[in-house]
């Protein structure tokens, strides 16, 4: 057992790490991680540093656009923290839009609900990004809420994700 002070300390260290796997992972095209397709249409992404290890497994289907997956983080082979997500985006451009605003926040290293920032437009292409995390709910160690994409004018849902997640100590 963690004194709680050893457990802030861990979370502290795990909240660094999953921004560097979530830019070394799908956000970043997998050029950091290693990368494992099953024929189920998931995929695992799993990224290592020291004693902690990230395991961001997805899925999709052919029959929608619709997705799910998973985040854990393990500490010392254990886990200590995961979210959970799933939604739809429709086309290409979106999933685009949704990778460079997850990569902003990530390299800002802010968490919000482990998503983007609350607001984000892309003016030239007419996207609009946003992200309502439920209230008391939005710290690493304990949040709930939902991203969407629209178009600027509000109407045109291209994609949303809900999500949620805790730590496990």
């Amino acid at each position: 057992m963690f004194t709680d002070e050893r457990k802030a300390e861990i979370l502290r260290e795990a909240k660094g790490i999953f921004f560097k796997a979530m830019l070394a992972g799908w956000v970043g095209e997998d050029l950091g991680s290693c990368k494992m397709e099953d024929e189920n249409n998931g995929v695992a992404i799993e990224f290592i540093d020291g004693d902690y290890r990230v395991l961001d497994r997805y899925y999709t289907t052919p029959y929608s656009e619709a997705s799910f997956g998973t985040t854990i983080i393990f500490y010392q082979g254990n886990p200590i923290w995961m979210m959970h997500y799933a939604g739809l985006y429709k086309g290409i451009e979106a999933v685009r839009f949704l990778r460079e605003v997850l990569a902003k926040a990530y390299q800002a290293k802010e968490f919000f609900g482990g998503r983007g920032c609350s607001m984000f437009a892309d003016y030239a292409r007419a996207l609009w990004y946003t992200n309502a995390i439920e209230k008391d709910r939005d710290d690493f160690q304990y949040f709930k809420g939902r991203e969407e994409i629209t178009g600027m004018d509000g109407l045109t849902k291209l994609g949303f994700h809900e999500y949620s997640g805790r730590s496990l100590f």
